[in-house]
């Protein structure tokens, strides 16, 4: 058998179709259709929408004429809080300065954004 195929066949075998939808959609940065999300969940349609609904409801995921994302907010959150729990505030500050002296593109923008509100939760202690 193919190691990939191996791979996702256990990963349904193992894991729920939420939990399935929820895992896509946590790396799913551009919006994508519902068709494509169960396709990547291994998940029906129908239910898919149902999670999805559910992922957007809780503040997890990000809905716009039917496009399905990873919302912003959250990921912005939880890069935050990463950077926070493993940066103390020192390196964390020299970080920013650095990047802000550098050639700002977008991922360094949202490099920025995310250091900057690891920086605001020192900054709240």
């Amino acid at each position: 058998m193919d190691v990939n195929k191996q791979v996702v066949s256990e990963w349904v075998a193992e894991t729920t179709p939420y939990e399935r939808v929820r895992e896509v959609i946590a790396h799913t940065y551009e919006p994508q259709s519902v068709a494509s999300i169960a396709e990547r969940a291994r998940v029906d349609e129908a239910v898919t929408a149902e999670h999805l609904s559910e992922l957007v409801d809780e503040g997890f995921a990000d809905e716009a004429d039917g496009q399905y994302r990873r919302d912003p907010k959250d990921l912005l959150d939880q890069q935050a809080s990463d950077i926070r729990d493993t940066v103390d505030r020192e390196t964390l500050v020299e970080g920013i300065r650095e990047m802000e002296e550098g050639e700002v593109d977008e991922t360094t923008e949202r490099n920025l954004r995310a250091a900057r509100a690891a920086l605001d939760r020192y900054d709240e202690e």
